[in-house]
């Protein structure tokens, strides 16, 4: 139950996906995120937690943030 954000360059289509895969996932049961870098995405941001559990209240979700010497 693993969530690849691997190459995906908008935080538009990265939440996009991660509603595809709770849509997927049974509930309460969860999955995690590849390895995210804040600067892949064209917005220069993560997800915040809000936006995070407005798609998914009731399915965990790990995302994995990766330090950059940019972030």
């Amino acid at each position: 139950m693993e969530l690849r954000w691997d190459g995906v360059r908008s935080l538009a289509d990265a939440m996009r996906m991660l509603r595809q895969q709770v849509d997927r996932t049974p509930r309460r049961s969860g999955f995690g995120s590849s390895r995210v870098y804040r600067h892949q995405f064209a917005e220069k941001r993560l997800p915040t937690l809000e936006e995070i559990n407005a798609i998914s209240p009731d399915t965990p979700v790990f995302i994995l943030h990766l330090y950059d010497a940019r972030s």
